[in-house]
């Protein structure tokens, strides 16, 4: 019996969201509060350091994030221990031009045929 009345106010809160779920009334802004308050960040643990204040959470977001985001010397990639240095001016020129048609037909074609770039269409 529990778990029909379970699925009869289940059916009645649907029933009533359905009839006055989006229209500007009581039943709409007690939900919309409540669904604010339980999803807002009352609390927030950063390093060990706990805030409690809506200013203060905000502040230990951004700055976690700005920490996590932020490396002071620029970092290199390593592989086996070998240090990679930058690409020469002329190679990072060579980056930045633009593909040609023919270059991009060519990348189109070199898929092969176990991929689906879409279809052909001759320009």
């Amino acid at each position: 019996m529990h778990r029909s009345m379970d699925i009869y106010w289940h059916q009645i809160a649907k029933r009533h969201w359905f009839v006055d779920g989006d229209r500007n009334t009581k039943f709409f802004h007690q939900v919309a509060n409540r669904r604010r308050m339980l999803n807002a960040i009352h609390q927030m643990k950063v390093d060990g350091e706990s805030f409690v204040d809506a200013a203060l959470v905000k502040n230990a977001i951004v700055h976690f994030y700005e920490n996590l985001c932020h490396t002071d010397p620029p970092s290199r990639p390593l592989l086996g221990g070998i240090a990679f240095t930058s690409i020469s001016l002329d190679d990072a020129l060579d980056l930045e031009k633009d593909f040609t048609e023919d270059e991009v037909w060519k990348a189109i074609i070199d898929l092969g045929h176990e991929k689906a770039p879409g279809q052909m269409v001759s320009i």
